[in-house]
């Protein structure tokens, strides 16, 4: 009796793993296909060979992005571990990013990605399943490598096939056709110790620019509207600042449309960069109730900020002469605050 009792024990999990294999390939080939951006982090296993894991844009949401069950449990201060979570994904081509989070399937979302979320503070941290990418004994390395060109930054962007009901299969990768790169000018600026009386100098940020390069073999046209509007500015919830609870006070300014006079197009490997001065008050950031004030001197370790390269939509743009080469979405830079420190 013992020995059917093992004999079917051993049976039902090959079923098991049997079904589980299946069910992958079927994902594999029938899913529907998209990109998710990601950087790459700690390369190699010496035990498995050499794999990547991986950090997605997605895998961060913050409580505004939160909704039924989620918010409420934010409300009250509950913390909760492991929690069934569906992801709604907005679309820019191919390429997917985060509109929100539920406990419950989204019925209006175009894609819907299932994962496990350890929530707690004012963020959550979500899995997906698809945060070991395997590579060929030796590449793993060279993918962490080959994500910066100099100054800039080219972003992974994973490719993952995604079934109806959420579930997600990894593919394979790509780069970014279009890479970012930040830099900040400081200055000085002094102020009193009001405990030793003495005269403090600290280096706080002024103005930042941002390049855009056409890192793909095609041509690409990037939008610089007026006064910077094709850049926005927010903290940064990427890495899950749960204490960063700073809001950028244009948020919802109003952007011209569009004209051709906007449209740069690059050739391969050619860049483009628009400069913000962070003391204008249009970069003004504000928390609660506080008046308005520049990030210029805001140099805690929670008050980090990202400046978004965000074009108009496709739909704004077809009226223009090269609306074909123009690259849509949105390119988040490099984490900085107003003490001057670029992680």
């Amino acid at each position: 009796m013992k020995t059917w009792i093992v004999i079917g024990g051993a049976a039902l999990q090959c079923l098991v793993l049997a079904y589980m294999a299946t069910e992958r390939e079927l994902i594999f080939r029938t899913g529907r296909t998209i990109y998710l951006r990601t950087a790459p982090i700690d390369p190699r296993d010496a035990f498995r060979g050499d794999f990547v894991r991986l950090d997605y844009e997605i895998g961060h949401a913050t409580t505004n992005q939160s909704r039924d069950g989620l918010r409420s449990q934010k409300q009250d201060g509950s913390t909760r571990k492991d929690i069934k979570v569906y992801a709604a994904l907005k679309m820019h081509g191919d390429l997917a990013s985060l509109d929100y989070v539920s406990d419950r399937k989204p019925a209006d979302a175009e894609v819907v990605l299932r994962g496990r979320a350890g929530q707690g503070g004012a963020n959550l941290s979500i899995r997906y399943g698809l945060e070991a990418y395997f590579v060929e004994q030796g590449k793993g390395l060279d993918l962490e490598r080959g994500r910066s060109e100099g100054e800039i930054q080219i972003p992974l962007e994973m490719e993952v096939a995604v079934s109806g009901n959420g579930k997600s299969v990894l593919k394979g990768h790509r780069w970014s056709p279009i890479g970012i790169g930040l830099a900040i000018e400081n200055d000085e600026q002094t102020a009193t110790n009001n405990l030793s009386n003495r005269t403090v100098t600290n280096r706080v940020v002024v103005a930042a620019t941002l390049t855009l390069m056409n890192a793909s073999s095609n041509a690409i046209a990037v939008v610089d509207l007026p006064q910077g509007k094709s850049i926005d500015l927010g903290p940064d919830t990427i890495r899950g600042w749960s204490r960063n609870n700073w809001a950028w006070t244009s948020a919802d300014q109003q952007r011209p449309a569009p004209t051709d006079a906007d449209v740069h197009v690059l050739k391969p490997g050619e860049k483009y960069s628009i400069r913000i001065d962070l003391r204008d008050p249009q970069w003004f950031v504000r928390q609660g109730k506080e008046p308005p004030r520049a990030i210029t001197g805001l140099g805690e370790w929670s008050d980090q900020f990202r400046l978004f390269y965000r074009p108009p939509a496709r739909e704004e743009c077809r009226q223009l002469q090269h609306a074909n080469l123009i690259w849509h979405g949105n390119l988040p830079s490099r984490a900085f605050n107003g003490g001057g420190r670029v992680d």
